[in-house]
Parts: structure tokens; C-alpha cells; sequence
């Protein structure tokens, strides 16, 4: 799952980076283990609950995206809940901000115009297993040359032996994310 790296040092505070100066906002979504991520997609989702989840922070810099554009943590997907799909609401306003409320690195008044303006708008909850740490995370350089990258990281599947080998890459054992990998 890409995540901005602006909205990633947020929302995974201790996910950090080697010789790279993050800035976190302090919100309550940085302390919880529920983290909760906002999809506007242009066709469907193919994220289902229970699924592992490889984190991957975009940089957002001129040069550098190979080495600085990372795996940083590995959730699981608990929920996936459109919201909005074609324009038409699914859950009423009061029940996406209850859904979102803490979770989010977005404030409620940019909840609801995401709410208000976005044709399509899936919340995806995930629970925030760990993270590689400190000089274990896995650029864009290892994971493409890896065959993982074939096309845009939203759009990417990967199969249990692909989580179990980025997973490896990172330092880490499948025993160490909550998932069902079936």
C-alpha cells in the first residue's frame, strides 16, 4: 500500500527511516495500533480483510526515488468499507467520521470534504503489525529488482510467498504478521 511520505511518518511514526529526517505530527493516529487509510481509486480495490499489508512510503523528492521510496511496516487489513462509490454514498457522513475519527492522519474537516467531493472513496483499517526498522527497510531499488514492482504500487498483488520474501528482505518471519495469507 503507497502511502505519501508526509501521511507515512504520521501515521507510522516509528517506522523510521536510515539517514532521513522524518516529521511527524503529534495526533492520536501515530499512538494507535488501528491505523486507518483513505483510497480515492479510479477502478476497484482488489485489498480484502485479513489480507497482510506491506507498507511503502513514496518520497516525494526530484531524485532519489529508487533508494529513498521504501517498505517501511507490514499491517493487516481488517476492513475494507466503501464509502463513496460512482458519487453515491454508502455510509451516511456521521458514520464515516465515526469509522475514520482518530485513526486518520486527516483532519474532520478534510474527512468531510473528502466525503462531500470524492467520486469514489474506500476506507481501508488495518491493524499496524510492526514495522523493519532502522536500516532494514526495503527501497524501490531491492523490491523492483526483486520483481515486485511491475507496475503501480496501488495496483500491485502479491502472493504469500511475496509477503514471506519482503518480509525476509525487512528482516522479519511470516510469524510476525496477523494475517490470512490464504
Amino acid at each position: 500500500m503507497p502511502v505519501n511520505q508526509d501521511y507515512h511518518d504520521t501515521l507510522f511514526p516509528y517506522s523510521e527511516l536510515y539517514n532521513t529526517n522524518q516529521e511527524a505530527e503529534e495526533m492520536a493516529a501515530a499512538s494507535g495500533i488501528t491505523k486507518v487509510f483513505l483510497a480515492f481509486p479510479s477502478s476497484q480495490l482488489h485489498h480484502r480483510p485479513g489480507e497482510p499489508v506491506i507498507i511503502y512510503r513514496i518520497y516525494a523528492g526530484e531524485t532519489g526515488k529508487t533508494y529513498k521510496s521504501v517498505a517501511t511496516s507490514y499491517c493487516s487489513l481488517t476492513k475494507v468499507i466503501p464509502i463513496n462509490i460512482n458519487n453515491l454514498h454508502k455510509l451516511s457522513e456521521i458514520e464515516f467520521l465515526e469509522l475514520s475519527a482518530n485513526k486518520t492522519v486527516f483532519s474532520r474537516e478534510q474527512l468531510q470534504d473528502f466525503y462531500l467531493t470524492k467520486k469514489n472513496l474506500i476506507l481501508l483499517e488495518m491493524v499496524y503489525n510492526g514495522f523493519f526498522g532502522k536500516g532494514n527497510n526495503i527501497n524501490h531499488k531491492t523490491l523492483s529488482e526483486s520483481g515486485f514492482f511491475q507496475g503501480h504500487p496501488y495496483n500491485i498483488q502479491l502472493a504469500p510467498e511475496n509477503i514471506d520474501t519482503i518480509l525476509k528482505l525487512g528482516g522479519k518471519n511470516a510469524t510476525d504478521i496477523i494475517a490470512n495469507k490464504s
